[in-house]
Order: C-alpha cells, then structure tokens, then sequence
C-alpha cells in the first residue's frame, strides 16, 4: 500500500522532471509563433492599403501634372493634355494640372499666349501670383513683367480676373488689364497693338509705344541679359520693329535708330548711355 508521502510525489513527479516547464515552453512559442503570424498579415495589410493610397496619389500626379519652362532666347510651343494650346516665350515657366478633370496651369514667370479647348463644364484656370484667370474657351496672353506687375490681354472669347479681396474683373475681346501691386487699369487695344502683344510668337519684338526703358525691360526678360538705362535717355521712344535674332543686334538696331551708344560689359551686362 502507497504512503501519503507516495502519493504526493505521484502527483508532483512532472514538475520535477521538467515536464509542465517544456510543455508550457513550447505553448508560449506556438502562441509567440501565432501572433508573429498576426502581427505579419496585418502588417502586410497595411503595407498594401499604403501603397494603393501612395499609387492613387502618385499616379495620377506623374501622369497628368507637369512642369514646362523655356531657356533665354527660346520660344515654344505645345498642345496640353486637354486640346487647349499654349505658347511660350522665353524664359517662362509653368506647371500644368489636369489630374481629376482639373485644367490648371500656373505661369510662375515669363509671358505665355493660350488657345483654350472649349469645355464649358470645366473651367480653365491660369494661376499667376498676382491672381487667378478663369475661362472656359478663349484666345488670351499673360506677360509677368515681374512679381507684382502683370499684362493680360484678351483677343478673343470672354475671361475673368479674379483676386483676393477684390470683385471678379471681367473683360471683353480687345481688352488689357495692366495689374501694378494692387492696383489695375483696363483698356482697349487697337488691332495694331493686338498684333503687337503677339509679335514675339513670330520671332520679333516691337518697339512702338514703348519707352527705351520699356524696351530694355523687355529684352532683359527675353534674353536674360541685364540693360541699365541711363537717366537721361528713359523715355526716348524708339518705334518700329526688330527680329529677335540675338541682343546685340537688337541693340545695335536702337543704336542705329536713336542718340545713344551700347556699353558692352564684361559681366554679360548692358548700358545704354546718351551719344
């Protein structure tokens, strides 16, 4: 017959052993196995919803946004993703949006001359840093003459002007609006200035009713050449024309046309000095 003593090492034979330890040993690796498991599909999970929400961003980002820009003295010209076409001056740059049924395009500088694709559920909008032009089909040009001065003009179609704190401005066909900071001024052009505002798509710049200043300002933007004007000769009128070939010939024409002589610097800059 077992003693009392006997029947308590029957019962506690397992612990001494090591039993019950390796048994729960290998439990806590099952259940350690099973939540690395878990843990693995949802992290797989989530690496998926995060490269579908990373696709449906990127895609549509890479496929239909764009950055364009022109070098000095280069003009271009090009047909964007929705039939609207766009010509560039030199030394203009944009980014264009059409993700989603977007048309957005922002002129960060430079002057650009656009043929919107007619499209009257969805607005065309150009975005300049002096305000926002809204269109649904129509024939227009921008001209940033620098951060806070800004041309835009009308040839054909109907445009809305529209910045902060102000009432949308309209214009009709033959229509300037001249933005200086905040302030702005409207008015029409005739056909021969419309013709002008264009010439550069043409290859040529036009002098009539600019001041020598005016012109210097404008071939600097076009050819990336800085012309300083001496006082003195600011507001001489040049008139006529010139092929946008290269700055010196251009500048000789002035030279030519006008009393005053073309200072050539070592710095790649110009003076135009009283003869």
């Amino acid at each position: 017959m077992k003693s009392e003593t006997d029947t308590k090492l029957d019962f506690d034979w397992p612990f001494q052993a090591g039993v019950v330890d390796k048994v729960l040993n290998e439990l806590e690796v099952k259940v350690r196995r099973k939540n690395r498991r878990r843990r693995n599909v949802a992290t797989a999970a989530s690496c998926a919803g995060l490269t579908c929400a990373v696709l449906f961003w990127a895609v549509p980002l890479w496929k239909h946004t764009s950055t364009i820009s022109t070098n000095s003295a280069e003009r271009r010209s090009l047909t964007l993703e929705d039939g609207s076409r766009v010509d560039m001056s030199a030394r203009t740059k944009l980014h264009t949006d059409f993700r989603y049924g977007r048309r957005i395009v922002a002129l960060d500088q430079g002057e650009a001359f656009f043929s919107v694709a007619k499209d009257h559920g969805r607005p065309f909008l150009v975005e300049t840093p002096l305000g926002t032009v809204r269109v649904t089909g129509t024939v227009f040009d921008i001209r940033l003459a620098d951060p806070k001065d800004a041309d835009v003009t009308l040839m054909e179609g109907s445009i809305s002007l529209e910045r902060p704190a102000t009432e949308p401005l309209k214009l009709k066909p033959t229509e300037q609006v001249s933005i200086s900071g905040a302030d702005s001024s409207v008015r029409t052009l005739s056909s021969s200035e419309l013709e002008n505002i264009s010439a550069w798509r043409e290859g040529r710049v036009v002098f009539s009713g600019l001041t020598l200043s005016q012109v210097a300002q404008r071939l600097a933007a076009y050819f990336g050449s800085p012309i300083v004007v001496a006082p003195e000769v600011v507001n001489l009128q040049p008139g006529g024309s010139a092929p946008l070939q290269d700055l010196k010939s251009v500048l000789g024409a002035l030279e030519e046309a006008l009393p005053i002589r073309v200072i050539s610097l070592d710095d790649g800059s110009y003076q135009l000095q009283p003869r």
